[in-house]
């Protein structure tokens, strides 16, 4: 049984992705009572407010980066990776002079553009328990 809530508020908005969670998984159970939590706490609050840049348009007080920049940031990153990620950051370190002056061109375009793509705005959501002896199955943990 797939009986589930979506994660956003506004659903149907944005990319039009809806996604339920599976509440008869412990993970999926301890997800949608976090998020219950958080909606009853802001159910008063008012919306968000978006402004959405206009066709021609870019971001005036940018700055843009360049390739040592991106350099450092990728040397300063922690040796783990993700589900989500296609290349190990391990790997992009040793690579990272190849890769740079392409990342660099992908970041100041995306910024000056005011637009940053769908992909990368895919995440892995994994709860993990703060302090030991807790209980992983009770959503205040």
């Amino acid at each position: 049984m797939h009986d589930g809530m979506p994660y956003g508020r506004n659903q149907g908005q944005g990319q039009g992705h809806s996604r339920e969670v599976d509440r008869q998984s412990p993970t999926g159970l301890i997800f949608y009572d976090k998020v219950n939590a958080v909606r009853l706490n802001t159910a008063g609050a008012p919306e968000p407010f978006f402004s959405h840049v206009r066709p021609g348009m870019s971001l005036s007080s940018f700055c843009s980066v360049n390739v040592d920049d991106v350099i450092t940031a990728i040397s300063h990153l922690p040796d783990k990776s993700s589900a989500a990620d296609q290349l190990p950051v391990s790997v992009m370190k040793m690579v990272v002079a190849e890769l740079a002056p392409f990342l660099t061109e992908l970041f100041n375009r995306s910024m000056s553009a005011g637009h940053f793509p769908a992909t990368f705005k895919d995440a892995f959501i994994t709860p993990a328990i703060k302090k030991p002896g807790l209980d992983a199955m009770d959503a205040q943990s």
